[in-house]
């Protein structure tokens, strides 16, 4: 139930924010214990859609922020077995 962060990590940079965001999904989905997922990647889809909303607020993107295309995210957030 603890998220951490890089050292270096900053409030006003909307890169490091997202990457909070992101996280907080996470958080949400582990202590609200969200149920119907078929494997850990689909977790993944809520947690990037929501740092992307989030970086578009202020007109970023993942593919420019971290360098994830969709293909990458695709592969991310799917299960592949």
């Amino acid at each position: 139930q603890t998220i951490y962060l890089p050292a270096n990590w900053s409030p006003k940079s909307q890169r490091d924010v997202s990457v909070l965001v992101h996280e907080l999904v996470h958080h949400v989905q582990n202590v609200g214990e969200v149920h119907g997922y078929a494997c850990a990647a689909e977790k993944e889809r809520d947690a990037y859609a929501a740092q992307q909303a989030w970086l578009a607020k202020s007109r970023r993107n993942l593919l420019r922020e971290f360098k994830i295309d969709a293909m990458t995210l695709f592969a991310r957030t799917v299960c592949l077995y």
